[in-house]
């Protein structure tokens, strides 16, 4: 069987932008011996003075004695011109004999840096149409021999060990040498746009089962409260349920803790009236009742909260079915106050992480409810939940096949050098392919001590953050940034590709607090995590050991 580079084939498995390549993949995999070397996906670049030229080589295999050979793959319906065989790509047109000889190139001139010029390497070429017979093989532009239509497909391996042989490995260190150019020259991960929509397809996909199994759970009056690890699918679950009682006909009231992700399920439910956060909600009920609210009363909250519990509600204005999210945050009282809006027989689901208790709330009491626990992470990939349950010491079952992008550690000594390294770890993540929108400075200090609270920008970056202004339908305004930055306390419930984790200062002890903090900020990534962290701190070195 031969050797596959890189070998986290799920991520490709999941992707449909690869899905003409994994059966091939597969092949050459189980039907090459070993003595073969199997890449996929190589990403190029080549450098000149006024531009950037890229591009992809879909396989390169390497035998025992170090010698190339480049497949192109092209699949579905091909053109034979007199200019040879065309690949048509919308409006545009390129010629496959071009880019097969465009791709030998670059390897030959990226070989002479490595090797220098007189390095004594070989390379072949194969062109696959899988999809396409070839009927007019000598127009084709190619030498017949190094042809595998849709008619030769099964004969792939043969023509791969006909054109390459097995080699001899009488110089093994020249070999190793011609694999760590290409684990170094290219870039042999798959491209980041490819392990984002992998990630998301593959969420969603495993997310189905959280849901089937609530829906098949059956008890009268219900109440249920579901214990569920970061990335167990809670948030996903509420809209579910949430959509499926609006269908029924019920009257449902769905609340959170954070204002942030209350503004999130907004947006998705489409509703500024029944979702909302749990303070909200008590600011409209007030509202409505004619309450005079004076914010700066140190005992404002309290006050309200006995008026609200005093209020008379009528049965017009009670609630078939209650939805919170973020229970871990909740208070036994609030959930005193909420039944006072609900009918007798409505339906109550109840979600929480004690994990992601980052403020010392006692639990809850919930007397008659079902609890179901859910110890799974669908969201996390390979790499990261490794690294999480390795340097924090939590346990929850890796259910998220997909291997990530893993995670990187960066150590600062003053706050202030966090700028800077923010800055470029931001270019850094663009550059390998990751939108402005899909990375997200998190900070593990609260809103006023947070190093960033007064910046607009870090390096040429702008930042997307929280104004103290609120629009007419209540969600808070945001300043027109081009990279989120906020606090894991507002971030919670909430997820990105790339988290910037930032402000690990020297007051994260070793204790369950600061365990907590990092476990929430850390699951937060779905591709990639970065690490800043104070050099004093403690987690420095675990983190630097754990990597």
């Amino acid at each position: 069987m031969a050797r596959i580079i890189p070998s986290d084939l799920a991520a490709i498995e999941y992707s449909n932008s690869h899905s003409g390549e994994i059966e091939i993949l597969r092949r050459l995999q189980k039907e090459l011996p070993n003595e073969y070397t199997v890449f996929h996906s190589l990403h190029w670049s080549n450098e000149r003075p006024s531009y950037t030229v890229i591009g992809e080589i879909d396989f390169v295999i390497i035998n025992q004695s170090g010698s190339i050979l480049i497949i192109e793959q092209k699949n579905g319906v091909l053109e034979e011109t007199d200019k040879g065989l065309v690949k048509h790509y919308g409006r545009s047109s390129k010629n496959v004999a071009g880019q097969v000889h465009r791709s030998i190139n670059n390897i030959q001139q990226k070989l002479k840096g490595h090797h220098g010029r007189h390095a004594r390497y070989k390379i072949d070429y194969l062109l696959l149409l899988p999809d396409y017979k070839v009927v007019r093989m000598n127009a084709a532009g190619i030498d017949p021999s190094r042809v595998v239509d849709q008619t030769s497909i099964g004969e792939l391996a043969a023509r791969i060990e006909h054109l390459l042989g097995k080699g001899s490995p009488t110089d093994p260190a020249f070999t190793q040498s011609v694999i760590n150019f290409f684990n170094q020259s290219f870039d042999v991960v798959p491209a980041v746009s490819s392990y984002v929509t992998t990630q998301k397809k593959s969420y969603t996909r495993m997310l189905e089962g959280l849901g089937d199994v609530i829906d098949n759970l059956e008890f009268s009056p219900f109440r249920l409260r579901v214990l569920g690890t970061a990335g167990s699918g809670k948030s996903q679950l509420t809209m579910r349920f949430y959509q499926q009682a609006l269908d029924e006909g019920k009257r449902v009231l769905l609340l959170c803790f954070n204002r942030t992700l209350a503004d999130r399920l907004q947006t998705i439910a489409g509703d500024h009236t029944s979702v909302n956060s749990f303070h909200g909600f008590c600011k409209t009920v007030a509202e409505r009742a004619g309450i005079n609210l004076d914010y700066e009363k140190p005992d404002c909250w309290p006050g309200l909260l006995e008026e609200i519990y005093a209020i008379e509600i009528s049965d017009e204005d009670r609630y078939d079915c209650l939805i919170v999210d973020e229970g871990q945050d909740f208070e036994a009282e609030w959930y005193e106050i909420l039944k006072c809006f609900l009918t007798d027989s409505a339906a109550v689901l109840w979600l929480e992480d004690p994990l992601q208790n980052l403020l010392g709330k006692d639990v809850v009491p919930l007397e008659d409810f079902v609890t179901y626990h859910e110890p799974a992470n669908f969201r996390t990939p390979t790499l990261i939940g490794e690294f999480v349950k390795r340097t924090l010491g939590v346990q929850f079952k890796q259910k998220n096949p997909l291997p990530g992008l893993g995670v990187a550690v960066h150590e600062y000594e003053e706050e202030r050098e966090q700028e800077k390294m923010v800055a470029h770890r931001i270019t850094e993540l663009q550059r390998i392919g990751f939108k402005p929108e899909e990375i997200v400075i998190v900070s593990c200090h609260g809103q006023q001590k947070s190093t960033f609270r007064d910046l607009d920008r870090v390096g040429q970056h702008t930042l997307r953050k929280s104004t103290p202004s609120y629009n007419e339908e209540g969600q808070q305004i945001y300043t027109d940034g081009q990279v989120y930055f906020e606090t894991i306390y507002r971030f919670k419930g909430q997820q990105a590709p790339a988290i910037i984790v930032m402000d690990i200062h020297e007051g994260l002890s070793d204790n369950d607090r600061s365990r907590r903090l990092l476990y929430c900020a850390m699951t937060r990534a779905t591709v990639r995590l970065e690490l800043l962290v104070n050099r004093n701190s403690y987690w420095s070195d675990v983190f630097k050991e754990g990597e």
